[in-house]
Formats: C-alpha cells, structure tokens, sequence
C-alpha cells in the first residue's frame, strides 16, 4: 500500500538528508518496505537508492553503516 500511494520515492529522497538521525530512519524504513516484497525492492532500485545506499556504507556513523548494511543483504 505505502508503494501503491507514492511515499517510497520520497523515503529515497531522505537518504541525502543532512540529519544522520533521518538518513538512518529512511534506510530503516526501506529496508523494512523491500524485506520479502520484490515489487517496493524493484521501486527503491528504481529511485537511485542503492548509489546512496552503497555511500552510507562508509559511513563512520555506526547506525548509519548498519541500516545500510542491512537493506544491501536483504534477499
């Protein structure tokens, strides 16, 4: 539902955020949205959030590193 009504692009959009505490949110929430549901996995590939995804995996911010982590294991 949350796919079928827009709000996954916005999600996306938040991962650029300045707020460390809202990036980790975004990346929570998608990696929540993509777990076992292939079509909101194929709409956040489709919004360019895996280059975004990938940066934060260098991030020094260990909660940050973790919910990135996270969303680039799930099968």
């Amino acid at each position: 539902m949350f796919r079928v009504e827009g709000g996954i692009p916005p999600l996306v959009e938040l991962l650029e955020s300045s707020d460390a505490k809202v990036q980790r949110a975004a990346a929570g929430a998608l990696r929540t949205l993509a777990f076992k549901n292939d079509e909101n996995k194929n709409q956040i590939v489709e919004c360019n959030a895996l280059p975004t995804l990938v940066l934060m995996l260098h991030s020094e911010d260990a909660a940050i590193h973790y919910e990135a982590v996270s969303f680039c294991t799930i099968s």
